[in-house]
């Protein structure tokens, strides 16, 4: 019992003991903080690679499912299922009416069933309540009417125009990216260049080459698209290459519609192939995501058998949407391992602070110990008091780690603000301190000590050197946020806190503060009482 009690008074009537808390606690804060930034950024990653994919994803290579609509009715069945849809996937040139042609990623679909699978239409752009992407207060499209705005969202879900002239044009709803007409602001909200805005101009016109899949030599395939609506996931990589068209008119610029064999002569056999589609997006019931995959993945194959239809292995695939992003995600997920090992390093550091500075106790305090010893403390007690002194000054220095790790991580976004647009208050803040410093220096200055002279000049540094730099960058308007929301992925940096990364930091750094004191205890626990009652 003494040991622990002479720890606490060690522990309050130094200030080297203090030092080390703060120390241990700066590394605890610095590893909660970079990982969880890193994690914050990859689970805003899965959230907008999960949007618009559902839970499982079953694809056949270029062949494409045949009759996905029959396997779809078969599998809804299942209680399982909450809802699935058939999509075609393609690579395609799109010609803006004032931007050139570009390559996009074409997806075909049935707006309706899309929905029920992903949520679709929360990403659309163009409602009324602007529950997609949040408008700027300059864009001019706050002002629309309703009913406008009714019409295009209704329009954008059954992606078609009806034209002047009474025609029906297959429509076609475009990434938020895609369009020079909107240009992403600072604020991460979007504003319109000019009033000549997406959803009423010009048709747009898609060009694609079609597989080679019934032995036809493929042509390419142009068809002029509406522009019903633009829709917004949150991940800029999808909003500034993806684009909706019709399930029927995807499948005509792949060849996936229904086709009937012919002979060598040109004649039909009467057989006839069914429609396709490149893959079936299916959304679960509720159940976890592997077990909805095995649930698909069992129905398809015995659907497959029932309908003659061959499956092959080195192609066919039924996946999570984990699985199927998993070149996407499984370079950020590594990224954030290596980070998260790379700053373990600092357990040394803790290691290091805690052994250099128990060292130094345990020289000072030799002749207490001796004291000790010679009133009959055993060695194991007195190692114990200098363990216990490290276990003490580890779970105090962890837990102010883990509250400043995670008073960063949550107030990221005004500290990314205050460091990019410093405010005017940093600099009277600034200038106190510089002031303070000046009075420091002048007093050690009349008193002929060093300390007092040394001390103000660090203060006049940080507080006239850094206050003057933030005064130049605000007179001269040369504010910048670092991160910024035009060109970073996200509008906002993440700030969702690791928690088990935040235990285990904390764990670590009681661990290795134990471990940097077991040298300085062992140490003590050596001392000679005869020597140490004549140390000086």
């Amino acid at each position: 019992m003494y040991a622990l009690l002479l720890a606490f008074r060690y522990l309050r009537t130094r200030l080297i003991p203090l030092v080390a808390i703060g120390a241990v606690g700066l590394c605890v804060a610095l590893v909660v903080v970079v990982v969880s930034i890193m994690s914050g950024f990859l689970y805003q990653m899965e959230r907008a690679g999960k949007t618009l994919i559902g839970d499982v994803v079953v694809t056949n290579g270029l062949r494409g499912l045949p009759d996905p609509e029959g396997f779809i009715a078969e599998l809804k069945q299942n209680e399982s299922i909450a809802a699935a849809t058939p999509v075609v996937d393609t690579f395609a040139t799109i010609r803006m009416p004032y931007d050139g042609v570009r390559g996009v990623q074409v997806w075909g679909i049935d707006p309706e069933s899309f929905d029920e699978v992903t949520g679709f239409a929360q990403t659309l752009h163009w409602t009324p309540e602007g529950s997609g992407t949040e408008w700027s207060e300059q864009d001019f499209r706050r002002d629309l009417s309703p009913e406008l705005l009714i019409g295009l969202e209704e329009e954008g879900r059954a992606l078609a125009r009806v034209e002047s002239d009474g025609t029906v044009r297959p429509g076609i709803c475009l990434g938020l990216e895609i369009s020079i007409g909107n240009k992403r602001n600072n604020e991460g909200t979007y504003d319109p260049i000019s009033r000549w805005f997406m959803p009423v101009q010009e048709p747009v016109v898609l060009t694609t080459i079609p597989p080679d899949t019934l032995n036809t030599t493929p042509e390419p395939v142009s068809i002029a698209f509406a522009p019903v609506n633009e829709f917004s996931c949150g991940l800029i990589l999808i909003d500034k290459e993806r684009v909706f068209v019709p399930l029927a008119e995807a499948r005509r610029m792949t060849n996936m519609t229904t086709a009937e064999e012919v002979d060598e002569e040109g004649l039909p056999t009467g057989k006839v192939f069914p429609a396709r589609s490149s893959k079936i997006l299916v959304r679960g019931n509720g159940l976890p995501e592997v077990q909805v995959r095995e649930i698909v993945d069992a129905a398809y194959r015995e659907w497959a058998e029932r309908e003659g239809h061959v499956l092959n292995p080195m192609i066919f695939r039924v996946q999570t949407w984990r699985e199927n992003q998993a070149s996407f995600l499984q370079p950020v997920e590594n990224e954030r391992e290596l980070m998260r090992t790379l700053f373990s390093l600092v357990y040394l550091v803790c290691a290091g602070l805690v052994l250099a500075i128990f060292h130094a106790i345990v020289t000072e305090k030799t002749r207490d110990i001796g004291v000790l010893r010679a009133l009959g403390a055993t060695r194991p007690g007195i190692a114990m008091i200098f363990v216990q002194y490290g276990v003490v000054i580890g779970i105090l220095g962890a837990i102010l780690g883990v509250l400043l790790g995670w008073a960063v991580v949550h107030n990221i976004a005004l500290i990314n603000q205050a460091i990019g647009d410093p405010p005017m208050a940093a600099v009277f803040v600034l200038a106190v301190v510089g002031v303070t410093g000046l009075w420091r220096f002048a007093s050690g200055f009349h008193s002929g000590l060093l300390a007092p002279r040394v001390l103000g000049t660090g203060l006049m540094l940080v507080g006239f050197g850094l206050g003057g730099a933030i005064w130049y960058i605000k007179a001269n308007g040369l504010s910048r946020v670092i991160w910024d929301p035009a060109v970073y992925y996200f509008a906002e940096p993440p700030n969702r806190m690791d928690w088990w990364t935040a235990l285990t930091t904390a764990i670590g750094a009681v661990v290795f503060s134990v471990v940097g004191a077991v040298f300085p205890a062992a140490r003590a626990a050596d001392v000679d009482p005869v020597e140490a009652l004549r140390h000086d």
